[in-house]
Order: structure tokens, then C-alpha cells, then sequence
């Protein structure tokens, strides 16, 4: 909150010597926690660690996926001073993220779940976010972006912090919670990586949208009710799967 308090006094004030630091964030830092996670996750995955230790990277990847891809607006806007206290959080969360993905790629998997570091990982990016709020412009998309995505993926720190077997229920639920965010972020990020590919291809959409009634952030609750579709539909079509990603029981 002091953070916040600080972002707010000093909005609208000069800080030309902050002018640089936008691109070294969104490309240096989290394009760099991205490409460790994808590599994390395939370790753990080649290696059958534990669920929660193939979870772990995967929601990193989807959140760095999210900064790199939706957060590069940032680095094409005008910063102020304000920007120096996101400068702070993001250095931190870099070095603590950094740590987190350490403890997933090690064979102790008790001292991954004992860690606060791994507890807190997602509540991290969800923090960053509270520094830019209250969005500005047409802000649905954001809103439900913080919603589905963000708060979503927070319910690792649950899902990591209760012991799996005396409730197994709700380290079940909250990692179905999780992975529903991540499934929500991987939608995003398809659409970022076509709009990306395609510059038209945004006005194609709104406009045929506009034209059956559809506003712009229909996009975001197709995309959550595709994730909450997922998480139901893989137990069932593939059990080795929901099992790797905490959605099954190894025993069920």
C-alpha cells in the first residue's frame, strides 16, 4: 500500500531519468523469467515432479506471457516519476520469481511448498497491477484481465501452502482455480501473438463484433468461459494430463 501511496503523490511529475526503464522491465526482466519458466516447466515435466511443482512454471510463463505481451503499452508511454516505485516491485518480484523457479527445478519438494517465495509468486504480478490502478480508457478488458487472470492464478498461494494430504479437496479446487487462470492467460496470449502477427486483424474483429452487437470485452468472458471449459473437459479426456497439472488426484 506505501507503494501505491507513493505512485499517487507523484503522478504527473517529471521523471525523464525513468524514460528507459519500461523496455528493461517488459523485455529484460519478464521476457527473461518467461524463457526460464518454459524451461522449467519442461524439466519438471520430463522429470515427474510433482504437480504443483509443474504448476508453478506454468503460471509464470502465462503471467510473463501476459507482460510481454499485453503490458508493452508501457514502454511507448509517457512516464513520470510515479514509474521508479513499479521500477522497485518489478526488480523484486524479478530476484523472488527467480528463486521460485529454483525451488521448482530441485528434487525437494517439500522445501518448494514449505517456501513463502513459492506461496507468493503469483500474489507478486497481482500487486503490480494494483499500482496502475484505477485503469483509464475503455478498461473492461483490463478489469476482467485482473478478474479471470490475475486473481484467478492467486489461488496457488492456497493451493501451495495447504498440506495436499489432510485436504486434498481444497488443494484440488484451488489448483483447478489456478490453472483455470493459466488456460484464461493462454487465450490472451494466442490473441496478443495473432494481433501481433497481424496488425488489421484487431479492427477486423471489433468491427464484425461491433456489427452482431458483441462489445470488446465479449472476447475476455469467451475466453473464461473457454478456461472453466477446459479444466472440466481435460479430467475426463485425458487423466494423465489432469493429473501433471493438479486438475486429478494421482490416485483418483
Amino acid at each position: 500500500m506505501g507503494f501505491r501511496y507513493g505512485r499517487l503523490e507523484l503522478a504527473g511529475v517529471e521523471g525523464a531519468d525513468l524514460a528507459a526503464w519500461p523496455s528493461h522491465v517488459i523485455f529484460g526482466l519478464y521476457f527473461a523469467v518467461l524463457t526460464l519458466s518454459l524451461q522449467s516447466l519442461h524439466r519438471a515435466w520430463s522429470h515427474a515432479a510433482g504437480a504443483r511443482q509443474v504448476l508453478l512454471p506454468l503460471i509464470l510463463a502465462c503471467l510473463c506471457a501476459d507482460l510481454v505481451l499485453v503490458n508493452i503499452q508501457e514502454v511507448y508511454a509517457r512516464v513520470d516519476a510515479s514509474y521508479g516505485f513499479v521500477a522497485i516491485w518489478d526488480m523484486a518480484t524479478f530476484f523472488l520469481w527467480l528463486r521460485a523457479l529454483e525451488l521448482a527445478s530441485s528434487d525437494d519438494e517439500q522445501a518448494f511448498l514449505s517456501s513463502a517465495v513459492v506461496a507468493i509468486t503469483p500474489i507478486l504480478a497481482l500487486g503490480r497491477e494494483i499500482l496502475f490502478l484505477p485503469y483509464g480508457g475503455n478498461s473492461e478488458r483490463a478489469y476482467l484481465d485482473l478478474f479471470f487472470g490475475n486473481i484467478f492464478v492467486c489461488a496457488w498461494t492456497l493451493a501451495a501452502a495447504l498440506d495436499a494430504t489432510r485436504r486434498p479437496g481444497l488443494v484440488r479446487f484451488c489448483s483447478t482455480v489456478a490453472v483455470c487462470g493459466c488456460f484464461y492467460w493462454i487465450a490472451n496470449a494466442a490473441e496478443n501473438l495473432l494481433f501481433l502477427a497481424w496488425p488489421p486483424l484487431p479492427k477486423i474483429i471489433y468491427a464484425a463484433g461491433e456489427a452482431i452487437g458483441f462489445e470488446g470485452y465479449f472476447l475476455s468472458l469467451i475466453y473464461a468461459v473457454a478456461a472453466a471449459s477446459a479444466v472440466v473437459m481435460i479430467p475426463m479426456l485425458s487423466p494423465r494430463l489432469a493429473v501433471r497439472i493438479a486438475l486429478r488426484d494421482p490416485e483418483a
